[in-house]
């Protein structure tokens, strides 16, 4: 057992035994990783004047093309999806892809993984080299291609081993959780692999295969909201010793009554963390039944509350000695500890994937069926577990035509395909709504209380006459939508 952690910058140089297990399902040792690593180094350009872009599932074969880029002086870029309009933004800046899935529609040069018997000798990098490169909407809704240097993400590792290693020195770690996020890629790939811990090859999609595979003592499990919301139905059907496993949430904060389902459940709520790309960890919390808990920053961390939004001073930012404003809206309890209080923002979370809602709005304005749009999201219902993206669109009479013409289905599929252009299917709006003019007030603004009651069911005890948002014409007339 490794009872230190490895700097980021040493990683390459690392004197792990060649049979030391790095991955599970299936297993990998450290000299296969240095052996698939060596196979992507020969295939990678020279002089090596441009990122690559990393588009990985496997998180072993992540972890080699990481060290192979490393190893060439190479800065990796990192984005959540190879969406057509991703790719075709970075197209110019790398020089080509690095992937083990089919990527099709690109005119890039593509990259596989490969391993060999070929040894090198690995070269050692500065803590103040660029690691890689993040590519995230950022707080304001534009892409951003935000660097992160070695020194950064070995520091915020090195905290995390801090808070948290001593509970999870030698255990396994599980994920339902991506590695090409900043959360998954600190959590699940780089902290066990600088710690001498073992990681999941794949990310489990179903809570069914992850306790296949837990073994009877200790583990952590790496996940987010989206995932925990239906880990206490499934957990009641495992026999297990749940004081032995460590669960973390990141990605949005964990409802009170799903933390409280899980700690009822698996005898203690999850860990969560709140974060960002940009910031790095800023703080966690755990939350009771006795007590709404608040968020504690992170060892090294610093906050503050200005005009009612939550500012960072953080090792893990360029500039640690700076503070940094963030989208979040927040209450100072005691000094250090506070309670969020929403967005300030146009930027939502869904299923853990940040989204801008200014930007989808402008995607939709591109579209010949489009005269204005509107983008809102619904929070929970009894019918409804998770908040949903809704969609208010105005058409122009080509979009009239079409929803004449098609119908509604036809409609959103087309908008749907429009938008997935740039944006992955699961933060495409699941609710539509189509009506002759969005409701402005007499400020000439669209507040959100009207276009949520254009989503909202009216009492059953309140007879009400429809509500005309558009009609669809059928040979028996027309149906109100």
């Amino acid at each position: 057992m490794i009872s230190t952690i490895i700097p980021l910058h040493k990683l390459l140089t690392a004197d792990y035994p060649a049979e030391h297990t790095v991955c599970w399902h299936p297993r990998k040792t450290w000299a296969e990783l240095q052996g698939m690593a060596a196979g992507i180094v020969s295939q990678l350009s020279d002089p090596a004047d441009k990122p690559w872009l990393l588009a990985l599932d496997s998180a072993f074969h992540f972890a080699a093309a990481l060290l192979a880029c490393w190893q060439k002086g190479i800065t990796p870029i990192v984005a959540p999806d190879t969406q057509p309009g991703t790719v075709q933004q970075l197209q110019s800046v790398i020089a080509g892809i690095l992937t083990d899935r089919r990527i099709t529609g690109v005119d890039t040069h593509i990259v596989s993984p490969i391993a060999t018997d070929s040894l090198l000798t690995w070269v050692p990098r500065a803590p103040q080299d660029r690691a890689l490169e993040l590519f995230t909407s950022g707080s304001t809704g534009t892409r951003k291609r935000i660097p992160k240097t070695f020194a950064q993400l070995a520091d915020e590792i090195a905290m995390l081993h801090q808070q948290w290693g001593r509970k999870l020195q030698g255990v396994p770690y599980f994920a339902t959780v991506s590695h090409l996020h900043i959360y998954g890629l600190l959590f699940r790939l780089l902290w066990p692999l600088c710690g001498g811990d073992v990681f999941l090859d794949r990310s489990g999609l179903y809570w069914e295969e992850i306790f296949g595979q837990l073994p009877a003592g200790p583990a952590s499990i790496i996940s987010s909201p989206a995932h925990l919301i239906h880990l206490p139905q499934v957990a009641r059907q495992y026999s297990h010793d749940w004081r032995n496993i460590v669960i973390f949430s990141s990605g949005g904060p964990l409802g009170r009554e799903t933390a409280l389902h899980i700690a009822e459940v698996c005898s203690q709520a999850p860990i969560e963390v709140l974060g960002s790309t940009e910031t790095g960890g800023i703080a966690f919390r755990q939350q009771t039944r006795s007590l709404d808990w608040p968020w504690h920053p992170l060892p090294g961390v610093t906050i503050r509350v200005q005009n009612g939004l939550l500012e960072v001073r953080s090792p893990f930012l360029p500039e640690p000695t700076a503070w940094l404003r963030t989208g979040d809206c927040a209450e100072l309890v005691d000094g250090q500890r506070f309670h969020l209080r929403g967005r300030a923002d146009q930027i939502v979370k869904l299923s853990e994937k940040r989204l801008s809602l200014t930007a989808m709005e402008s995607k939709l304005l591109q579209h010949e069926a489009v005269e204005e749009a509107r983008m809102i999201l619904l929070p929970p219902q009894p019918h409804m577990e998770r908040s949903h993206l809704a969609a208010v669109v105005v058409l122009t009479q080509q979009g009239r035509r079409l929803l004449e013409g098609g119908g509604t289905s036809s409609l959103i599929g087309t908008l749907r395909d429009h938008l997935m252009h740039d944006f992955e299917p699961v933060t495409l709006p699941r609710l539509w709504r189509f009506p002759e003019a969005l409701p402005y007030n007499t400020q000439g603004k669209v507040a959100a209380e009207d276009l949520l009651s254009l989503f909202q069911e009216p009492p059953l005890d309140q007879p009400t006459d429809p509500l005309l948002l558009a009609k669809e014409d059928t040979k028996a007339g027309y149906v109100l939508l």
